[in-house]
């Protein structure tokens, strides 16, 4: 006798979020379409947008199943620029753990609770820090430029590891042209750890230090 056909889970928003990230995660951000979703999905693809309106739509459900492991630490105990720098980490190390993020963010805006808190609350110590809102708007412009460009960095140093040893070859094929970078040496292999983007960000607490009202 023969047996029926396996039943197909319904589609809703859950279903489509895991295939997407299945797709993300085996073959990149980029090989993501709505076509291949919904072939993965074994449904048709006019009917995802019952569930996702657009494709940013869908990108930003990703970010936030990624994100939705980030604990957020204590912060409030801490001096302001001490708060500043652990969320600042805590975020970057959401990143580090879900690289798929960095690709995202080229795409469509990451606007996932676990960075809107840190937003909240970075702000939150530049003000009690005595920064006026045109001060903490460029503070906030300034942290969140440094994170997302080590985490693009990194990023592209995972999928191309090649990359730096291509770059110091450039570098040797004109070395009068390049010497004050080739005297760095292996330096220069270490320029997006997690230690320097640690050491950067310590120099720019540095200088909101210098910076804030009450140290005029």
């Amino acid at each position: 006798m023969a047996q029926p056909p396996a039943q197909t889970s319904p589609l809703n928003r859950d279903r489509i979020v895991a295939a997407a990230i299945g797709i993300i995660e085996s073959e990149g951000v980029s090989a993501l379409s709505m076509r291949k979703l919904a072939a993965a999905c074994d449904a048709a693809p006019m009917s995802l947008y019952r569930h996702v309106a657009t494709k940013e739509d869908l990108l930003r459900e990703v970010a936030d199943y990624y994100m939705a492991d980030v604990q957020l630490p204590d912060t409030e105990t801490l001096a302001w620029d001490a708060a500043i720098k652990t969320l600042v980490l805590a975020i970057a190390a959401g990143f580090e753990a879900h690289p798929q993020l960095a690709d995202i963010m080229s795409v469509a805006p990451l606007d996932a609770a676990a960075i809107l808190d840190a937003m909240e609350r970075i702000t939150a110590a530049l003000r009690m820090a005595g920064f006026d809102d045109e001060a903490v708007t460029s503070a906030l412009a300034m942290l969140t430029s440094y994170a997302t460009g080590h985490a693009h960095r990194r990023a592209e140093r995972r999928s191309a590891p090649a990359a730096q040893a291509r770059r110091l070859a450039r570098l040797e094929q004109e070395p009068q042209r390049f010497a004050t970078l080739l005297a760095l040496g292996d330096r220069l292999a270490s320029l997006d750890t997690d230690e320097r983007f640690a050491e950067g960000l310590d120099i720019m607490l540095a200088v909101l230090r210098l910076a804030r009202p009450s140290a005029d």
